[in-house]
This record gives structure tokens, sequence and C-alpha cells, in this order.
């Protein structure tokens, strides 16, 4: 790689506008101004200490690039542990993702559930509760009946089963 060097000469300074004075005391003389120096051009930024090449009109300077290096054998190996740690943990996060879409779908199941009970609660004007209830098996009726022990309202009427008619006799 070469790079012809052009030297350059910097703009030429333009002069600032003389600084206003202080007022002169009264016990001194002012002091004589010397003259101005000649502006000096300046050097432009080094970015690197040039060397001679080969040839006379060859400038040789150091430089990083970024390029292809072939990976050693160790280095293959720390990437492939990278490679598959990193996978593992997009693995993981995906995994966690599902159970929290998961817990997500199953709160909403549950609040589904508590509108349509909301719902029919509202249709109805009543809702579904435990209740302490009496079974009566009516022998000589041949019937069996629940009844609601709140109200004494009887909830369930229906004649004894083939099974239900069997009276069980003490000590057997």
């Amino acid at each position: 790689m070469s790079i012809e060097a052009s030297p350059s000469t910097p703009p030429p300074k333009v002069p600032r506008p003389p600084k206003p004075k202080k007022p002169a005391k009264l016990a001194k003389p002012p002091k004589p101004k010397k003259p101005a120096k000649p502006a000096k051009p300046k050097k432009p930024a080094k970015l690197a200490k040039p060397r001679k090449g080969k040839k006379k009109d060859e400038i040789v300077l150091k430089i990083t690039r970024k390029l292809s290096v072939p990976l050693s054998a160790k280095e293959k190996e720390n990437a492939i542990k990278n490679l598959v740690a990193k996978m593992d943990l997009v693995e993981a996060l995906e995994e966690e993702k599902k159970a929290m879409v998961d817990g997500f779908k199953a709160k909403i199941t549950q609040a589904k559930a508590d509108i349509m009970n909301a719902r029919q609660l509202v249709r109805n004007g009543a809702e579904i509760r435990d209740v302490n209830c009496q079974e009566i098996r009516d022998y000589k009726a041949g019937q069996f009946r629940i009844i609601r022990m709140d109200t004494e309202e009887v909830v369930d009427e229906r004649p004894l089963t083939k099974e239900e008619r069997q009276t069980h006799i003490p000590g057997t």
C-alpha cells in the first residue's frame, strides 16, 4: 500500500484585532511595543511516523484494517462453545416465553369463566351455593325426597329405586 504525501501549506493567519488597552498608571510610562514576529506555518498532524520505502517516491505507513484471519483449533473450540451457549439461551428464553403465555391463557380463561358466572347471576337473579339439606327415604310411601334446611322446601322428589327399598338388618 502506498500513499503519496504532498506537503500542504496552511492558509495564512488573519491578524486579530488588538485588545482594548487598560488605562495607564500615572506613575509608570507605557512600555514600547515589541515588533511582531512573523507567523510560522503549522505542521500537519502526523498519523504515523512515515518511513521511506524502497523507491524514492514511496512512503510506507503502519495502519490497521479488519481482515479475515483463520481461527486456530482452540479459537474454533471456543467459538463452538460460545455458539452452543447462545443457542441454549435462546431455547431457554423461548420456553420461558411459552410458560408465560400459557400462564396468561389460564388467567384469561379463568376471567372468562368468572364473566359467564356473573352473567348467569344477573340473568337468573340467583346463584348456586352450598345449602344444608336433608335426605328422607319414606319406605311406606316409596318416595325419596331432599328438603332444604333453610326454607324446608322440597328440592327433589322421586320414587325409591329397587336398591334403595332394601333395608339393612342390624348386626349383618
